[in-house]
């Protein structure tokens, strides 16, 4: 601001000397021509050129003006309609994610006449059949969308979308996989690849697809476990049903390292150790992890383990194990079931009767109560009303959330709904023989009469 100041009486200063300059030197001059003749001096002729200047500059810009008149309405014009054309995209989309369809077609009537098929337009044409339930004319809109790279993802979007809820999963699946490829930091296009890999029990591919996901960024589940341990696993157990058990320890050991509190993954290397012969390295494992994550399947798994030692052998290793965990119930569960196998009725008690003191009312409880009354004391009353108790507290009871597959939670997390086949896999056991009867159901397979 200073130095505009300073310039501005700078150039003030000079045209004031030039004028004291002009008024003490007046001169003259004299002009001749046609007959004509003029005396005037000199400040006033260059004054008069000045003005004659000033006036020729301003015809012409008038005439400019003039003849550009035309251009400049029609660039007005131009303006306007983009402006308008712009704004009806935006309620346009606004229309779109509202569900609007009176609303959205009237958005593209005005964004055609205006900016006539630019690809938005088209895009949001395709929107407007879609919502109206003309999916055959979205389709052909966004097909001719896709050599258009900017709008090539959403255009795969819309048409991934509309292929599942025709029930096209193949089509469904292909366009998901080539957005993925094409950028697979595109949330969508990875939650949806996945859904498709989890529906075709693709595990492999899933595997890779998550761990990509995983890598940049874009999966980011409420779960607390692993996205990668859970298709881990899950790729690990159809390695095992395979009889690859090399593959199937491998990944499941990766799985644990990811996540040791997914029970899925132990439970598979338990199976995995189980079926090539090294049962007391199962075991080993289950102690473990039996502090932090003691569950009725890792009981099962651990009692089919040792099912061919004598009794009081059992009864030995399930009590080092549940004092792993002594306050927990799944140890009073485990120690009380081998203890009426081996008939040591005093300690199944004693282990069962800590839990009814605290309070706990589970059928498994009852249940194991009632043996108890009916092997020992031969007293069927007592064995009836426990088993009456073990019926009412059945009742309104909510299943186990915690998952016993990877492909059962990964179906629950995907497709709402897992395979009965998958609500509980087959407990792990040595190859050696035929298994060793049982006298007395596992703790996580009693069921009642």
């Amino acid at each position: 601001m200073v130095f505009g100041l300073l310039r501005w009486l700078v150039t003030v200063a000079i045209f004031v000397a030039l004028a004291v300059w002009l008024a003490r030197n007046p001169g003259m001059v004299s002009v001749q021509w046609l007959g004509w003749r003029a005396d005037t001096n000199v400040p006033f002729l260059l004054i008069l050129l000045v003005l004659s200047v000033g006036l020729v500059f301003w015809l012409y810009g008038m005439f400019r003006r003039i003849v550009s008149l035309p251009s400049t309405v029609g660039s007005w014009m131009e303006r306007r309609r983009l402006r308008e054309g712009v704004a009806a995209l935006g309620y346009g989309y606004a229309a779109a994610l509202a569900g609007d369809a009176v609303g959205l077609r009237r958005a593209v009537r005005t964004a055609r006449r205006d900016l006539g098929s630019d690809s938005a337009v088209l895009f949001l044409s395709a929107q407007s059949a879609e919502i109206a339930g003309d999916h055959a004319a979205a389709a052909n809109i966004l097909a001719g969308l896709l050599d258009v790279p900017e709008v090539r993802p959403a255009a795969l979007k819309s048409l991934a979308r509309m292929a599942g809820r025709s029930g096209h999963h193949a089509e469904q699946k292909r366009l998901a996989q080539e957005a993925f490829d094409l950028n697979p930091r595109l949330d969508w296009a990875a939650s949806m690849l996945l859904e498709c890999q989890v529906r075709d029990h693709d595990w492999e591919g899933a595997l890779s697809t998550a761990e990509l996901g995983q890598k940049l960024g874009v999966l980011e589940w409420r779960q607390s476990v692993s996205a990668v341990s859970a298709f881990r696993t899950a790729y690990a157990e159809i390695l095992l049903e395979r009889g690859d058990t090399s593959a199937a320890r491998r990944n499941a050991r990766k799985a644990m390292r990811q996540d040791r509190h997914f029970l899925p993954a132990v439970l598979t290397l338990v199976r995995v150790l189980g079926r090539e012969g090294a049962p007391v390295k199962a075991m080993s494992l289950i102690r473990d992890v039996w502090p932090d994550m003691a569950h009725p399947a890792l009981a099962t798994a651990f009692l089919e383990l040792c099912a061919r030692e004598p009794e009081l052998q059992r009864v030995a290793r399930v009590k080092t194990l549940a004092d792993r965990a002594p306050s927990h119930p799944e140890s009073a569960f485990l120690l009380a079931t081998v203890s009426l196998e081996a008939k040591l009725w005093g300690q199944a008690r004693s282990a069962l009767e800590g839990l009814h003191r605290n309070g706990l009312e589970d059928p498994r409880l009852a249940s194991l109560m009632a043996l108890i009354e009916e092997d020992e004391k031969k007293d069927s009353a007592k064995a009836a009303l426990w088993l009456r108790r073990a019926a009412q507290w059945s009742l309104g009871r909510s299943p186990d959330p915690t998952p016993v597959s990877a492909r059962a939670w990964l179906y629950s997390v995907f497709l709402t709904s897992a395979p009965a086949s998958l609500s509980a896999l087959p407990a792990p056991h040595p190859e050696t023989g035929d298994e060793a009867d049982r006298k007395t159901p596992a703790p996580g397979d009693i069921s009642l009469p």
